[in-house]
């Protein structure tokens, strides 16, 4: 049941936003990039990049994964990623920083600070690790195989099942009708 529901909330934007709302969630799930000001004039020598993750490797030094997703416009912020969790990802804070003047700025969506995150919020961010098995580690994603396996399996032993008792049948009723 947990893989299912956990597959609906990927497949139908209206389940996420209703199992979000019954949770207690009033943010948005619609994820939304805050814009650069585009005026700005930027005035680093060094990248703006570079400078973001000297920042960010300063402020977290124990997180195992900072990634860094350069804007794809003139007008796109950069995200930064920080993951302190290798194995999940739910625990990740997301920012966002004007590309010219690397000012922050907060968002209206679940994927942002974690630390802001209710738990409506962290319950929608905990979707794919709950799905794959991943939020109990090595041993979940094996339980969550197995599982998977077994689920795909009863519509093929339940058609085998199905199909034997109907033959039995046809050859109990020409036994008794031979007789």
């Amino acid at each position: 049941i947990i893989l299912a529901v956990t597959g609906l909330v990927w497949g139908f934007d209206w389940f996420a936003s209703g199992l979000h709302r019954v949770a207690g969630g009033e943010r948005s799930l619609v994820y939304t990039e805050p814009q650069s000001d585009t005026s700005a004039v930027a005035l680093h020598t060094t990248l703006p990049i570079d400078l973001l993750y000297r920042r960010m490797r300063a402020a977290y030094p124990t997180a195992p994964i900072i990634e860094i997703h350069i804007p794809r416009s003139t007008s796109a912020s950069i995200e930064v990623a920080i993951n302190h969790d290798d194995e999940t990802y739910w625990q990740t804070d997301y920012r966002y920083f004007d590309q010219y003047s690397l000012k922050e700025y907060s968002v209206d969506h679940i994927y942002g600070r974690r630390s802001q995150a209710s738990l409506a919020d962290n319950l929608i961010r905990m979707n794919y690790d709950i799905h794959t098995g991943g939020i109990l580690g090595l041993a979940g994603k094996f339980i969550a195989f197995f599982a998977s396996l077994i689920v795909a399996s009863l519509p093929i032993t339940g058609f085998y099942i199905w199909r034997e008792r109907k033959r039995k049948n046809r050859s109990n009723l020409k036994s008794s009708s031979a007789a």
